[in-house]
């Protein structure tokens, strides 16, 4: 699960790069400007910037700096998914949220008079001010040596990624995108590595009912890469096609062109992964030569090895990707 916190100057865009997370790549929504103003209205109050401050403080007062991130997470983890908790605007904040895995601070700013404007379109409660109430708010929430009370500027300071959003809403999505590539990256473990070099094999793959490729690795080193397809000087089956009408156990048995029954010394114990089950012949082959090797439990013909065999069942430890025909 990834957590990314949104902080920043008033009406700089926390909200936009909300909806695009939400919209664009499923994160889950927390907000502790909508936790407050159901506080603030459990209390009867009026829901405007002073009172928001003035619950928001409170509730730090009374319990910690960080307890209304802490209630926002606790209901975040509970899904498991993506999320995003918004209006993070104390160091507490930061710093508890610093402790939880896979957590990133966002940071987005824009010049004041573009952002007042964008605030009056939005209209929220607390946005109908002038724009010298507007400055004044923010002021009085930009620095405080209090760690219950709002810190912009530290928030700002420390986080992980700052955004510029003097521009278009497609501008500042796209810097959303970058830094998303960034932190979503995930490096392949080696089976996915080797995987994908046998799916990349398997493109030249001849025969048209199982276009597939296979690598053969030893200690995480490449020796052999090939694919499905017919002897040197035979007609491949996308050429000739298979017979039609026939069972397949009536077709004629033809050895496979990427593992022959006696394998070359150098490629014994080499480790292999299957795609598929393979026939009952080819599936001994790496019994016969001690290869540590495994099966899936899914085929398209399930149940075609012999049950003499219950060592071929076990469950898949190695890099050979291999679709037979």
């Amino acid at each position: 699960m990834i957590t990314i916190g949104i902080t920043g100057t008033l009406g700089a865009g926390k909200g936009t790069i909300v909806e695009y997370l939400q919209k664009e790549k499923g994160f889950s929504h927390y907000s502790v400007r909508a936790f407050l103003t159901d506080e603030i209205k459990r209390r009867g109050l009026e829901v405007n910037r002073d009172t928001m401050t003035l619950v928001g403080n409170d509730l730090r007062a009374q319990h910690s700096p960080s307890w209304i991130v802490e209630q926002l997470y606790g209901q975040a983890s509970a899904s498991g998914c993506n999320c995003i908790i918004e209006s993070i605007r104390t160091p507490g904040e930061v710093e508890a949220l610093r402790g939880k895995p896979n957590f990133y601070l966002f940071a987005v700013d824009a010049d004041p008079r573009v952002r007042y404007d964008r605030a009056v379109l939005r209209g929220s409660e607390t946005d109908h001010i002038d724009y010298d109430t507007f400055l004044a708010n923010e002021q009085r929430e930009m620095d405080n040596d209090d760690p219950n009370k709002q810190n912009l500027k530290y928030c700002i300071e420390h986080a992980d990624y700052r955004f510029d959003n003097n521009g278009s809403i497609d501008g500042l999505n796209k810097q959303v995108e970058e830094v998303l590539g960034k932190i979503m990256y995930r490096r392949p473990s080696w089976d996915e590595y080797f995987m994908e070099l046998a799916n990349t094999a398997s493109k030249r793959a001849t025969c048209d009912r199982g276009r597939s490729g296979c690598v053969i690795v030893k200690d995480r080193q490449l020796l052999v890469t090939g694919y499905v397809g017919s002897p040197s000087g035979l007609p491949h089956c996308d050429a000739e096609r298979h017979l039609p009408g026939r069972p397949p156990r009536h077709r004629p048995r033809r050895r496979h062109p990427l593992l022959p029954h006696d394998p070359l010394p150098h490629l014994r114990h080499a480790h292999h992964q299957l795609r598929h089950q393979a026939c009952s012949v080819r599936a001994q082959i790496p019994l016969r030569n001690r290869e540590r090797r495994t099966l899936p439990p899914s085929r398209r013909a399930t149940g075609i090895l012999p049950r003499r065999n219950p060592a071929i069942r076990q469950p898949v430890t190695l890099w050979l990707e291999l679709l037979l025909c």
